[in-house]
């Protein structure tokens, strides 16, 4: 991907943590910011920026400016919310969790998404599909997990 002004995976994963709003239990100081790899391991919740792939595909034609425009690369942002041990109340805090962070990421990618010019002068943009449900077999306790595909597109008037 020539041209890049960052690795797009973690200029999403930066983008996120520096507009992130959300406060107490799920502002950046509590939240994961990852890349690639969700860690059980370690704290939850996280939000992970995976690479799902490198492409260009075939410049296509929005809104009724006329600008043309390309896909360069493909992510997955993912949430993992896992309920605290020490509540009886920790699923209900588990579910309302992953909802506030799953809105608070589609506010950050649809809220301007500029990413900025890359190194050609092309202008970039985030743009992101529906979420899916991310399931794992056997997962004790419960763990909450979705995944948004991102899109880096950029105006490619000049191809």
């Amino acid at each position: 991907m020539s041209g890049s002004v960052l690795d797009p995976v973690l200029e999403i994963m930066v983008k996120l943590k520096n507009s992130w709003t959300l406060t107490g239990e799920l502002s950046t100081g509590s939240m994961k910011f990852s890349t690639e790899f969700y860690d059980d391991g370690i704290q939850f919740p996280q939000v992970v920026v995976a690479q799902v792939a490198g492409s260009s595909t075939p410049p296509l034609s929005t809104g009724t400016s006329g600008a043309i425009y390309r896909d360069t690369d493909v992510l997955n942002v993912q949430v993992w919310v896992r309920p605290k041990q020490d509540s009886n109340t920790s699923k209900g805090w588990a579910k309302n969790a992953f909802y506030q962070v799953r809105r608070e990421i589609e506010r950050i990618i649809r809220s301007g998404s500029s990413l900025g010019a890359d190194a050609d002068g092309d202008y970039r943009f985030a743009w992101h599909g529906e979420w899916r449900r991310l399931r794992r077999v056997g997962d004790s306790p419960l763990l909450l997990s979705s995944a948004i595909e991102t899109r880096i597109v950029k105006n490619v008037e000049d191809d």
